[in-house]
């Protein structure tokens, strides 16, 4: 299964570019994007307490996919991504990890006119999200004689 996270744009970096350590090299093209995925009560439509806006960093192929989205603040956009794990000695030497999560793909979910639907932290929605009017909750079975 793929990792991946769904949320609203709330911010783009611009391009920034860095020289690469190695002589020769092409410099290094990179964006920041920082994502509300905080989750809502399906129930009640209920902002969790606990806030989520990652930042992920965009570099290279995945770069390319994110500026050919045209992606922008508001939009609802879904990020695969995989985590990724180096072993290190700090300078005492004792051993650490240093992790990344490193996006690959993003996909466009929702075109956002503005972000005026999108609550602050710490303010509760309006009301419930709305479910697609033909969904039920639990459709009746021809073999239940209870409906």
């Amino acid at each position: 299964m793929a990792n991946e996270i769904t949320g609203v744009v709330l911010a783009l970096s611009e391009v920034q570019t860095v020289a690469s350590k190695t002589a020769g090299k092409d410099p290094i093209r990179k964006r920041e994007l920082l994502i509300d995925c905080t989750r809502y009560d399906p129930y009640t439509g209920k902002r969790s307490e606990y806030e989520n806006t990652p930042s992920l960093e965009f570099g290279g192929k995945s770069l390319e996919k994110l500026e050919a989205l045209h992606v922008a603040k508001g939009d609802i956009v879904t990020i695969r991504f995989d985590i990724q794990g180096t072993a290190y000695k700090d300078q005492q030497g004792k051993q650490r990890v240093f992790t990344a999560v490193r996006p690959y793909d993003i996909l466009l979910a929702r075109r956002g006119e503005n972000i005026a639907n999108h609550q602050p932290t710490g303010q509760q929605p309006t009301s419930a999200p709305p479910f697609p009017s033909s969904a039920t909750p639990f459709p009746p079975s021809d073999d239940d004689p209870s409906f």
